[in-house]
Order: C-alpha cells, then sequence, then structure tokens
C-alpha cells in the first residue's frame, strides 16, 4: 500500500506538470480532489508484479509491462465513461488508437516505464519505504488509506451528479431539437394561411434555426429563447392551431438545467471539470461544453 500510494502521488505529479505547462495555469489534474492518481498506483504495483519473473530481461519486462498497463488503461476508462458519462481522457485524435481508451504510443510509454520503475526508480523507493519504522508506516498507510477513501467517496458522489446534470441538459436540448422540428413543419401552413399578413416578416419571424445546425454547439438557453420568440411571433399574427398551442405550452416546461458552486458538492463537479481540461462524451459534448462555457473554464 506504501508503493501504491507513492505511485499515485509520482503520477500525480507527472500527469500535473505535463497538464499544466501545456495549459499555461496550475491544473490538479485527476479525478480525485487530492494529489493523487489511482491509475499510476495500480500500474506501478501492477508492473512491478508482472515483471518480477522476469526481471533483466528489458524485452519481456517490456511486453509484459506495456500489455498489462493498457488493458488496465482500456478497462478503467471504459468503466469511468460507462459509469460517469464523460472520458478522462481521449486517444481518438491519436493515429493508432482503439475507441479512444488507449493508443500505441502511451503503450508503449507504458512499457518503457515498466523498465524504469523496476530497474531504476523503485530500488531507492524500496529502500526509503523499508527504513521507515513498522508502526509509523501502519500509521501513515491507514491515515492515507482512510483521506483516501473518503475522496474517492465525495468524488464519486459528485460525479455522479455531474453525469446526471450532463443527462438533464441532453434531454432538455433534444426536447428543444423535436419542438423546433415540429415547428418548422408548421412553417408552410403559417405562409399559406397567412402570407397576406406575413409580409416581410417572413424573413425574420420564420426564419430558420437550423442554420445553426442542430449538429454544432448552442446554448440551451439561448436555444429556448429563439424558439419562445418564434412561437410568440407566429402567435402574433394568429397562428392558433391546437397543436401549435401544445408547442408554447411544452415550451413553459422545459426548464433549463443549471449548475450552481454553492454547495460542497456542486463545488467539486466543477473541480473534476476543471481538473480534466480534455474531458469529452460523444452522447453529452454539447453538455460539457456549456458546463465549461458557463464556469469560464475554456
Amino acid at each position: 500500500m506504501a508503493f501504491f500510494y507513492f505511485y499515485c502521488f509520482f503520477g500525480w505529479c507527472l500527469e500535473s506538470s505535463y497538464v499544466s505547462i501545456r495549459e499555461k495555469r496550475f491544473v490538479n489534474r485527476g479525478f480525485l480532489r487530492g494529489p493523487i492518481l489511482p491509475l499510476y498506483g495500480c500500474g506501478a504495483v501492477m508492473m512491478l508484479f508482472v515483471s518480477w519473473t522476469v526481471k533483466g530481461n528489458y524485452l519481456l519486462m517490456f511486453l509484459y509491462g506495456m500489455t498489462g498497463a493498457t488493458v488496465l488503461e482500456y478497462l478503467t476508462g471504459a468503466a469511468m465513461e460507462k459509469l460517469f458519462k464523460m472520458r478522462y481522457w481521449d486517444y481518438s485524435n491519436q493515429k493508432i488508437n482503439f475507441r479512444g481508451y488507449i493508443c500505441l504510443s502511451s503503450s508503449v510509454v507504458w512499457g518503457l516505464l515498466t523498465i524504469f520503475l523496476s530497474e531504476v526508480l523503485h530500488k531507492p523507493v524500496e529502500e526509503i519505504v523499508f527504513a521507515i519504522n513498522g508502526s509509523a508506516l501502519t500509521g501513515m498507510v491507514t491515515a492515507g488509506t482512510v483521506v483516501f477513501l473518503l475522496d474517492i467517496y465525495h468524488s464519486a458522489r459528485a460525479a455522479l451528479d455531474l453525469a446526471k446534470t450532463l443527462e438533464a441538459m441532453t434531454r432538455v436540448k433534444n426536447s428543444l431539437e423535436e419542438i423546433r422540428v415540429q415547428m418548422e413543419l408548421m412553417r408552410s401552413d403559417a405562409a399559406d394561411l397567412f402570407a397576406d399578413r406575413i409580409g416581410r416578416m417572413k424573413e425574420t419571424v420564420l426564419i430558420r434555426y437550423a442554420e445553426a445546425k442542430a449538429s454544432s454547439y448552442v446554448r440551451i438557453a439561448d436555444f429556448k429563447e429563439e424558439l419562445q420568440k418564434r412561437f410568440a411571433a407566429l402567435q402574433g399574427i394568429g397562428f392558433t392551431k391546437p397543436e401549435f398551442l401544445s408547442i408554447g405550452d411544452r415550451l413553459k416546461e422545459i426548464k433549463v438545467p443549471e449548475l450552481s458552486t454553492k454547495k460542497f458538492r456542486e463545488r467539486l463537479q466543477r473541480e473534476i471539470l476543471k481538473r480534466n481540461p480534455d474531458a469529452t462524451s460523444k452522447k453529452f459534448a454539447d453538455a460539457i461544453r456549456e458546463l465549461k462555457d458557463s464556469m469560464r473554464l475554456r
């Protein structure tokens, strides 16, 4: 456990330094609040274990470490996206990758790290750990475990709440898109029934919101406001079909989700997005982008 925590911290130092330099600001990298990245701790312990039987054979150490760490990275990435609706790392822009969870360059680095870890880094770390008094080490590991588990608990709850927020925002966006499509279908009816009254208003009142394209990013609040303006304009020229009026009721019922930063878990949600500037999701991409915009994280 002492080795696990050390390499969790060591990995956090590497990741945070790299991302901070790239972002030109300090980034407390990772899913948890503390200076710790469990993936590196698990990976390091696993690398030491799989390379132990072939110690001294650099080729096998490289292959074993690369394979084990790559499998761990894939399983962790897939599980976190399934659970929290976000990708905390994404290799989709790499030439050789598999579903964005793993890539060849990352796997090669894992293999090289296995050799570096086993042959260089772990020896002094091992000496330091074994030099600590047994009772003191047990106390340190126990205290660290308590803090670690509390961090996991609060961060996981915040991430699950964030996942629910992303789903809610996406549902609202989809509902608004359905309303937009319905209003577009009514456009021709309005033009036929009120052609004499529309006149110059036609281009402005019945302008297609589709110009922004549903696939492109549009803030949910702006989307709803635009649809409400279009509804009011059509209503103003006398378009009162029952199915049209029902659209107005739906627009009133739709509430745009907001993410405040007052409560503890909501602050954690903000920190999760801030700590993971590259967080992505194919399904909830617009929702993530809007949250980052609202928090001024972009």
